[in-house]
């Protein structure tokens, strides 16, 4: 669930002519609340999603999200969100793929 709202974070987020635009993290906030174990609440039947996050540092973040069904993982990512260059990236790596995607969010209000 917390990966959803992630990502709906990465997208949502956008200046208009009439707001002010959001300035980059120059003392970034943490997102201490994402630590722990987390599990989905509106999955498929016989499905049961979750998520492990766990803080490295004050600028590392690392995730597991992986979906069973019965016992069985049919889904399963590895994820981090990584302080770089005053910005918060969400990578998600994926099996089969040595490179991470990346998603760069700009803007102080990711974390509000």
């Amino acid at each position: 669930m917390a990966l959803v709202l992630i990502i709906l974070c990465f997208f949502s987020c956008k200046s208009s002519s009439n707001q002010q635009e959001s300035k980059p993290i120059t003392s970034s906030p943490r997102p201490d609340w994402l630590q722990g174990k987390w599990q989905r609440t509106n999955d498929e039947e016989n499905k049961k999603t979750y998520e492990h996050w766990q803080k490295v540092s004050d600028s590392l973040y690392l995730g597991l999200g992986f979906t069973l069904q019965q016992k069985d993982t049919v889904w399963k990512e590895n994820v981090q969100l990584i302080l770089k260059d005053s910005m918060w990236s969400y990578d998600v790596f994926m099996a089969g793929n040595p490179n991470p995607t990346s998603f760069l969010h700009p803007h102080y209000r990711f974390f509000l």
